[in-house]
């Protein structure tokens, strides 16, 4: 037995094995390096959510040396606001100090009105970091050192602080009162906050008076994408203005002037009416300013002549979807991808209260945004944090796609995908890494914001990294079923056998795998790889259109098992299938039976015939004609029910479960798939029949003991059938119900109203579930018929 063991191990089919196994086991071992490889250099993004305790993130913001600081707020156990916190870290993410602003400031001065945060900002020139809550405006020194003291704050703003921005002799703050916006301007070394000089910012047009005349308004709502102090100017722009207001203010306080005008009249006439006072107030200035006309509290009319662009210019700039300023310069996005830039002399030298910048911007055609890129963004859709020289571009509202502008060589150096939606990125040149700011509302909390960093370069990777890690993934797997394959064949004579065999079998029916692997390769494209990739979808949280994939492990399935709704949803499911189950089998069958019995041939043909016709009647038609021919306010049971004195039934209010009843009744008397009952009764041998008569057998006991029996494979293909069918069924509460939010709802409609929805993560987990419960059903109801064959 040794020596013919021996004499098998070395026949030459064996010795191919051999070979072949080493060669595919040393290429499983290549394959496998490379996996590891390409999976070690794989971008991935580091959490920094523990690093700030269980405060809030409202913000992150770079500071010199690449250190940055982030601005959280605390809530108390009833959720209310009672604390914001200022965690100041440095380029290795470790902690160097922390401030809790609100709890200081009732501590030095008493202040326990905190209804909201309104964000931080900073002003290098002074070592200051400002923080607005409501119109409260806090100062604080020691930027520099990151050991922040509070020296004074102001409460005498108008309304809620926006902006601030400031150099090294003036501080601006801009607050919005109602829909306007309000301008006050204090010294930047007066720790006390006074007001110096004020005004609201005005849009300038041509008078509705006269060609000689200006219309000053107050805009409503504007977006300030960079708000700036320069020298003896403050400068604002909205994306498709730039208003450049001198710090005395002299062409920006009118509104303020009619307010002490109106305040003035009010405490000389307590006794007149408010309507009165306001006349009076607009009366005397246009009298005593020389104004032409004063149309409200936002709105007024003057010769030209009043305004000094020295004072006040106002620049448009249409179509412009960003702007942001580094040093003099300005730059530029506009809705159709070009970026330009302008500088703050060519500002200074142009006198005139309306300029148009259309045909004097600097077109940077070095620098390529793509197409589209640029359509929809957001108001920080460009960003300098004015302590590098690099800004960041943000492509689109909510995109993942970020760019990298060098400021002094004004060229993009970096494009990158980050796997989540942003909203903020800070920029550490030093070690090219990103912190950026986003929310996660599948694995953490909706609507809260989160924050991470990652490594510019290894981003950069991601369009390489990821093909090779597929393809080595697959090249490994090859190999190493081969190798498997042949070690096997190898050291057994029974699986070498099987190999040549199966290998003899290929090549003898070569021409049959050539014409069916069209097939196979078109079910591959289009049938069986969506299937596995929505498989993969169902691990992810992905939403919308912008291609943004978050990896969320089980969170999907846990939506779907965890949520009432969703388990409610699964009960409908059952419910319906076994209601499908028993009409789909029980009342045909019943009808088939009975026209087997039938004498008389030709009107068993009329039967059938009439039986039939409801099948060839499309789904979709058939629904409606039960929604509104029978169901319908004016269909036949609501007309049977007003004809008898009664109360019309509403049908299908998506809050009462009793629709339930009605859907099931839809397709009464339920014949459906008679005629293959029918045909499988029909060629039972009559030779059955006849002997069972012989032994005085009655009809039912015919019908259970011959006609069941026979048509149990029928029975077990319209059963597999129905399940499929009723599983998959949508039409028939979506059609009847809409998308409305109702109690019957099953786990398909849900999955067809979260793919409307764009949700694909939720909707893929769903169309796994069902999967699995269909594939699960299926192989019980074919498991005993296997056994047989």
């Amino acid at each position: 037995m040794d020596n013919k063991a021996r004499k098998i191990r070395k026949t030459r089919p064996q010795k191919k094995a051999l070979v072949v196994g080493i060669i595919s086991t040393s290429l499983t071992l290549i394959f496998g390096v490379g996996v590891l490889i390409s999976a070690l250099n794989y971008p991935t993004t580091t959490s920094l959510d523990n690093e700030f305790e269980d405060s809030i993130l409202q913000g992150v913001n770079k500071l010199d040396n690449n250190d940055y600081y982030l601005a959280c707020t605390h809530r108390d156990e009833n959720d209310v606001l009672d604390d914001t916190i200022l965690y100041f870290y440095n380029s290795n993410h470790e902690l160097i100090s922390k401030t809790k602003v609100f709890s200081e400031a009732e501590e030095k001065y008493g202040i326990d009105a905190f209804s909201s945060f309104n964000g931080c900002f900073t002003v290098e020139e002074a070592d200051s970091l400002y923080v607005a809550s409501g119109n409260y405006l806090f100062h604080y020194k020691g930027l520099s050192s990151r050991q922040l003291n509070l020296v004074g704050y102001t409460d005498s703003l108008a309304g809620r602080i926006n902006r601030v921005a400031g150099n090294d002799k003036d501080l601006y703050v801009l607050s919005q009162v109602g829909t306007q916006y309000r301008l006050d301007r204090f010294d930047i070394n007066d720790d006390s906050l006074t007001i110096k000089t004020s005004g609201y910012i005005y849009q300038a047009s041509e008078g509705r008076k006269s060609d000689n005349n200006y219309e000053l308004s107050c805009p409503k709502e504007m977006f300030i994408y960079s708000f700036d102090a320069i020298g003896d100017y403050c400068y604002l722009s909205t994306g498709v203005n730039i208003i450049r207001i001198h710090r005395d203010m002299l062409n920006n306080n009118y509104r303020i002037l009619y307010e002490n005008k109106l305040k003035e009249l009010t405490a000389l006439y307590p006794d007149k009416s408010n309507d009165e006072l306001q006349k009076m107030a607009k009366d005397e200035c246009i009298v005593e300013y020389g104004w032409v006309d004063y149309y409200n509290d936002h709105t007024l009319e003057l010769n030209k002549s009043l305004l000094d662009p020295i004072n006040y210019s106002f620049y448009s700039l249409p179509d412009m979807n960003g702007v942001m300023r580094y040093k003099n310069n300005y730059y530029f996005a506009d809705i159709y991808d070009n970026f330009y830039k302008y500088t703050v002399e060519q500002l200074e030298d142009d006198a005139r209260i309306i300029n148009y910048l259309d045909g004097e911007l600097t077109l940077l055609d070095n620098v390529d945004l793509g197409v589209g890129t640029l359509k929809n963004m957001a108001v920080s859709s460009l960003n300098y944090d004015q302590y590098g020289t690099y800004a960041t571009i943000f492509h689109v509202k909510e995109s993942p796609l970020i760019s990298i502008f060098d400021l002094e060589e004004e060229k993009i150096i970096y494009t990158i995908r980050i796997t989540t939606s942003i909203s903020r990125v800070v920029f550490n040149q030093e070690n090219g890494t990103l912190i950026y700011q986003y929310q996660d509302p599948v694995n953490k909390k909706s609507g809260v914001n989160y924050i991470s960093t990652c490594e510019v370069h290894k981003m950069l990777t991601v369009s390489f990294i990821k093909p090779l890690l597929i393809v080595s993934i697959i090249l490994t797997f090859i190999a190493l079923i081969t190798a498997l394959i042949c070690w096997l064949s190898y050291i057994f004579k029974a699986a070498m056998t099987f190999v040549i065999k199966t290998g003899k079998g290929l090549k003898k029916s070569w021409p049959i795998y050539i014409i069916l692997f069209p097939s196979i390769l078109l079910l591959s494209l289009f049938c069986y790889y969506p299937g596995v990739a929505a498989i993969f979808t169902s691990f992810y949280d992905y939403k919308g259109t912008n291609g943004v994939k978050i990896w969320n492990n089980f969170a999907n399935y846990a939506e779907i098992f965890t949520n009432t709704a969703s388990l409610s949803h699964f009960g409908n499911m059952v419910l319906f299938l076994l209601a499908d189950v028993a009409l789909s089998i029980i009342p045909p069958l019943i009808f088939a039976f009975f026209l087997t019995l039938m004498k008389s041939k030709k009107l068993s043909g009329i039967l059938r015939t009439l039986l039939f016709i409801p099948g060839i009647i499309p789904g979709i038609a058939s629904l409606l004609i039960w929604k509104i021919g029978i169901y319908g306010d004016y269909g036949v049971v609501n007309t049977i029910i007003k004809a008898s004195g009664g109360e019309p039934i509403i049908f299908f209010d998506p809050k009462d479960y009793t629709n339930v009843m009605w859907l099931l009744l839809m397709g009464f008397p339920f014949i459906g798939s008679y005629l293959i009952f029918y045909g499988a009764m029909m060629n039972i041998p009559s030779s059955y029949y006849e002997a069972a008569e012989l032994d005085g057998i009655t009809i039912w006991k015919r019908f259970f003991k011959i006609d069941l029996p026979l048509c149990f494979p029928q029975i077990k293909y319209i059963l597999i059938m129905t399940i499929i069918h009723s599983i998959q069924n949508f039409s028939r509460i979506y059609i009847t119900m809409g998308r409305t939010e109702n109690v019957i709802s099953t786990p398909i409609v849900e999955m067809y109203i979260l793919m409307n929805d764009r949700n694909y993560g939720l909707a893929s987990a769903y169309a796994t579930v069902l999967f699995v419960i269909l594939f699960g059903l299926t192989y019980l109801s074919m498991r005993n018929r296997i056994k047989q064959k």
